[in-house]
């Protein structure tokens, strides 16, 4: 459906539910597994939960995220800190 990563996190951002749909689909068990390494079991589905939501948040910013920095930080690439790259947006 999504060629690559920055294609999904644009889908996203543009506010395209199959997008939201696809990510979850794709990558819910990974934050879920990711959030029991952290917190346990008890509170995984609910960290996990959190964490899509502020997903959607981020995407429907626009700003908040550059598809070029989740997919570099999605496969694991190192360097400078992507916000610190980042140019100002002019909110204070």
């Amino acid at each position: 459906m999504f060629a690559t990563d920055a294609e999904l996190i644009n889908a996203m951002v543009d506010g395209r539910e199959a997008a939201f749909r696809h990510a979850i689909a794709t990558y819910h068990n990974a934050m879920l597994a990711l959030a029991r390494s952290f917190v346990g079991d008890k509170l995984a589905d609910e960290v996990a939960q959190e964490a899509w939501v502020s997903v959607m948040r981020a995407a429907s910013l626009r700003t908040a995220l550059q598809p070029e920095d989740l997919a570099h930080a999605h496969r694991g690439e190192r360097g400078a800190d992507p916000a610190a790259q980042r140019k100002p947006t002019g909110i204070t």
